[in-house]
């Protein structure tokens, strides 16, 4: 014979799990403007049920449903889709750079324009041409010493520039490293924390946003490759070589020295 307080028992569970489910769609909106954040549903499923004996059945008389509860808080994440996405957005960050790059030199160069080097390498021509018909004209020959200074100044300037913009280059492959190494530091951290979060049976879906918008971030910078493992825990390696596995991250290094 079933308690007088059954159905109260029923009724209090599924008070609550109405009540973690408004507070599940509470936190949803309260992070709708959240970079990273990923919607969380909560998966209910029917209580163990619980056995019912009586006279005619002296062992159970059947299974009694119990209620409802939360059986987990899934984050709504597809990834495929984050995965074709970082590929997608190294993709991004390459023409991004190479445009700003691009940009700069077209700037340096100054084409076409009455001060750049193809317009100065004419004059310059053109100065030995008028020489070339008048070689005993002392003007002549001046016009093309002048010309002559006037481009050697133009390419001097323009390889000065270059040279800047080199060291600018090699400042900000420096920064992006630091930046890869930060960043690769971060989500093995995070792997750390995750496992042992979930290992304790609690939830983790915050974190592993967390951990999702580092490696978008890392994304943009460098081509990756993230695997997760049964532990949870991301690997994520760059052109195969491991850059996190686990709690434990490699440091890249720049030496300029190495740029040929």
């Amino acid at each position: 014979m079933r308690s007088s307080f059954f159905g109260l028992e029923i009724a209090r569970r599924a008070l609550f799990t109405q009540q973690q489910s408004l507070d599940i769609t509470a936190h949803n909106i309260a992070n709708a403007d959240t970079k990273g954040y990923s919607r969380q549903v909560g998966i209910h499923s029917a209580t163990y049920p619980g056995l019912t004996y009586s006279l005619n059945r002296p062992t159970y008389a059947g299974l009694m449903g119990t209620g409802v509860e939360i059986q987990e808080i899934r984050r709504m994440r597809d990834l495929f889709i984050d995965s074709d996405f970082r590929g997608e957005n190294q993709i991004l960050g390459e023409w991004e750079t190479k445009s700003e790059l691009l940009q700069n030199i077209e700037y340096i160069f100054n084409e076409p324009s009455d001060t750049g080097i193809r317009t100065v390498l004419d004059e310059f021509w053109n100065s030995f041409q008028e020489l070339s018909k008048t070689p005993e004209s002392t003007a002549a020959r001046s016009l093309v010493y002048q010309r002559g200074i006037s481009l050697s100044e133009t390419i001097n300037h323009t390889y000065s520039q270059l040279n800047k913009l080199q060291t600018q280059v090699n400042e900000s492959i420096e920064i992006k490293v630091r930046g890869i190494n930060s960043l690769s530091s971060q989500i093995a951290d995070l792997n750390d924390l995750i496992h042992k979060v979930e290992a304790a049976g609690d939830n983790a879906n915050d974190l592993r946003d967390k951990r999702d918008l580092l490696a978008d971030e890392l994304s943009k910078i460098v081509r990756i490759h993230v695997n997760e493992d049964n532990r949870g825990m991301y690997t994520v390696s760059v052109s195969g070589a491991a850059l996190v596995i686990g709690t434990e991250s490699s440091p890249l290094e720049f030496d300029v020295n190495d740029i040929s």
